[in-house]
């Protein structure tokens, strides 16, 4: 819990920052009346400074008592070059505004948004891009899963530049989410999860192996191919 910024985590003028394999839960903001950033945030970092945020869960944060305006999950305010790969983002409330928010203000923005979950949030939608008239914020939105989907679901202001291609609008299905398990349904059951290999094997940024420890890019449907699995979970499979 924080006071006005960052309920876990609250970064400000960095060059560079990797953040790897992290769980954030229920974390809130102790304000009565804004907050940025339930979970984490990322602010006036320095000129061409870079974030990489990879296989990250964050779950259930918000304003769990509905007493202040929980305006985003993650907020990053100009940060020069955002790589946003291989995370799952469920079940966090932002009653005010969305899932993730980015804005370049004081400085040019590239963010790329790959192989990510975004299911079962509460707010207006699940992403928001934002630029000022001086500055310009370029973003790519890339073969993650969107709750609702990603024509309504991604809000974006005139001047930003947006590419969207490949997403999906499918539930995940994680093993256990009432359990707070988000790992994906994999083989030997069947159907398997629809995150399972579709994911693009060279996203930016792209890790090595998962929140586990577990390699990633790996057959996990059987079909002869390795193929990365969207969200902060490679599912292992056993032998065919």
């Amino acid at each position: 819990m924080a006071e006005d910024y960052g309920g876990a985590l609250y970064i400000t003028n960095s060059d560079y920052i990797k953040i790897d394999s992290n769980i954030f839960d229920t974390n809130y903001i102790d304000n009565d009346t804004n907050g940025y950033g339930m979970a984490c945030m990322f602010y006036d970092f320095k000129s061409g400074g870079d974030l990489i945020f990879v296989n990250n869960v964050l779950h259930e944060n918000g304003d769990e008592f509905d007493n202040i305006s929980a305006l985003d999950t993650m907020c990053v305010y100009d940060v020069a070059d955002v790589s946003i790969t291989n995370n799952t983002f469920t079940d966090n409330i932002a009653t005010d505004e969305s899932t993730l928010i980015v804005w370049a203000d004081t400085q040019d923005c590239d963010v790329d948004v790959y192989n990510t979950i975004f299911w079962h949030n509460s707010g207006d939608y699940e992403i928001e891009l934002y630029e000022s008239q001086d500055y310009d914020l370029v973003a790519e939105v890339k073969y993650c899963d969107v709750d609702g989907g990603d024509t309504s679901e991604i809000y974006y202001v005139f001047g930003v530049s947006l590419t969207k291609s490949n997403n999906i609008n499918v539930d995940p299905a994680f093993e256990g989410p009432t359990s707070d398990n988000y790992h994906l349904t994999g083989k030997p059951y069947n159907p398997i999860s629809p995150c399972i290999d579709t994911g693009l094997n060279s996203a930016p940024d792209i890790p090595n192996r998962d929140m586990d420890g577990d390699y990633r890019i790996i057959d996990g449907d059987y079909d002869g191919t390795d193929t990365v699995d969207i969200g902060a979970d490679e599912d292992d499979p056993p032998p065919n």
